[in-house]
């Protein structure tokens, strides 16, 4: 079996990190020994798996199939990585992992790599990054942005292994710039916005209203032009990123988004 078939986001690595991410935010004294526990795997053997050095056993696979909540193909990814010859499962993990992406220009994520990183967080450590430098460790970064430090280590993980990101001595270095999709993941992308969509309520309950720009408008239009207005929101948006940019100051991480839906029906 050819081991280059294991999605990414499906990863016997990225459900165990997903699923110990989702736990530690819903209670954020829950550790990894405690995950170990519940997976009946040694806390070493986790952490070695989580952090790439080790493949998962076939035995730990079966172990995780039995206790996680997982979806029937998320299962079905398992007992295949399972089947695995240890030399294939090993294989796997490198290149799975160790691709990297580069494009000229804006840095295109393949369908994989945007379904893992559909958590705004990701976005939000790379624009705090050229706010407040390079230096910065994992708690910093949880301080700043109001996510755990597991959240923002597994994140600057990713961003690595996905060639966005690169440790240096200095710290850490953007090895791209802007970033677009190359295929839509609809899952993802509702999770994304539904995520920023969020944090915008709760920017409207606790911001001052100086730190931010609140406008609408509510028109009648032909439902044809919705293209049109897409296309120049996108280009208002990309100017805009581009003349901020230039003028450099950078301090904080805002969201800057625009919206057009319609409210009634046909």
């Amino acid at each position: 079996m050819n081991a280059t078939i294991i999605p990414l986001e499906n990863h016997p690595r990225s459900l165990l990190r997903r699923e110990l991410e989702r736990r530690c935010r819903t209670n954020p004294r829950y550790s990894l020994r405690a995950f170990a526990r519940a997976l009946q795997i040694s806390p070493t053997a986790l952490s070695l798996v989580l952090s790439g050095k080790r493949p998962l056993s076939r035995k730990a696979a079966h172990k995780v199939a039995q206790v996680l909540p997982l979806a029937p193909a998320e299962n079905q990814v398992l007992q295949r990585w399972a089947e695995l010859k240890p030399r294939l499962r090993k294989a796997s993990t490198e290149q799975t992992f160790g691709r990297p992406l580069t494009e000229e220009g804006s840095h295109a994520i393949s369908l994989d790599a945007f379904a893992l990183i559909a958590d705004w967080y990701h976005y939000g450590i790379l624009s705090l990054l050229e706010a407040k430098g390079p230096r910065l460790a994992p708690a910093d970064i949880a301080r700043s942005l109001g996510i755990t430090e597991l959240e923002a280590s597994g994140a600057l993980e990713r961003l690595q292994r996905l060639g966005i990101l690169e440790s240096t001595p200095e710290g850490f270095k953007r090895l791209v710039g802007a970033m677009r999709m190359t295929e839509v993941s609809p899952s993802a992308v509702k999770k994304y916005h539904t995520q920023i969509l969020s944090k915008g309520i709760e920017a409207i309950e606790n911001r001052p209203r100086e730190e931010m720009d609140l406008s609408a408008m509510t028109l009648a239009m032909d439902p044809a032009q919705v293209p049109y207005a897409r296309d120049q929101i996108t280009r208002f948006r990309r100017r805009l990123t581009r003349e901020l940019d230039r003028k450099g100051g950078k301090k904080r991480v805002y969201v800057l988004g625009f919206q057009v839906f319609p409210v009634s029906e046909r």
